[in-house]
C-alpha cells in the first residue's frame, strides 16, 4: 500500500474515478484530480461536510450489519467463546464490525476478546498471533475484519497446531 499511486492525470485522460482511498495522500489525489468519482467504503471523516471528498458519490458496506450477522451465524450454531481480529485501526468500516459484533455477543451474554492488528508486517506478527489463539478458549468462534485477517488466523492456527474447525471456527 505505501507505493499506491494514481496515473498522472495529464497522461492519463480518463473520464472518471472509482476507488478505495487506502492512504490520506490517495485521498487527496483523488479529490485533486477534479473528475467525477465513486469512493468505495470510504472512512467516515471523507464524507463528513467541508471534507473535499463529500462532494464525491458514494457505496458503501452496511459493517455493523455484517458484524451482527456474525454474531447471530455464530450463536446460533452454539457457540459461547468469541473474538474480533481487527483489520487496520484507522478503517471505519473494521471498527464498526468489531463494535457491531462485540455488542451482538455481549448481548447473548457472552464476552468477546479483541485483537487489535498490526498487520503492516504480517510475518513479524506471526508469534503474537499464534499466541492469542493459543489463550483462547476451546471452540471460539473468530470473526475476522476481512479476508486477508481471516488467511492471518488460518496461518497463524496452522503453525500453533490449532485445528479448523475442531477448535476454532473463522469466519
Amino acid at each position: 500500500p505505501n507505493d499506491l499511486r494514481l496515473p498522472k492525470m495529464r497522461f492519463w485522460h480518463g473520464d472518471g474515478i472509482i476507488a478505495r482511498l487506502p492512504t490520506p495522500r490517495i485521498a487527496a489525489e483523488i479529490a485533486a484530480a477534479q473528475l467525477p468519482t465513486v469512493l468505495i467504503d470510504p472512512n467516515h471523516e471523507y464524507c463528513a461536510p467541508g471534507s473535499p471528498l463529500a462532494r464525491f458519490s458514494s457505496v458503501a458496506c452496511d459493517s455493523a450489519a455484517v458484524g451482527r450477522l456474525a454474531a447471530d451465524f455464530y450463536l446460533k450454531l452454539g457457540y459461547r467463546s468469541f473474538a474480533f481480529a481487527a483489520a487496520k485501526p484507522e478503517l471505519d468500516w473494521s471498527i464498526d464490525r468489531a463494535r457491531a459484533f462485540r455488542a451482538a455477543v455481549e448481548a447473548a451474554g457472552c464476552a468477546c476478546a479483541f485483537l487489535p492488528t498490526n498487520r503492516m508486517n504480517a510475518e513479524r506478527e506471526q508469534p503474537r498471533l499464534v499466541a492469542w489463539l493459543r489463550a483462547l478458549p476451546p471452540r471460539t468462534a473468530v470473526f475476522a475484519a476481512n479476508d486477508h485477517r481471516a488467511r492471518d488466523i488460518l496461518r497463524a492456527a496452522a503453525m500453533g497446531g490449532i485445528r479448523i474447525p475442531e477448535d476454532l471456527a473463522v469466519l
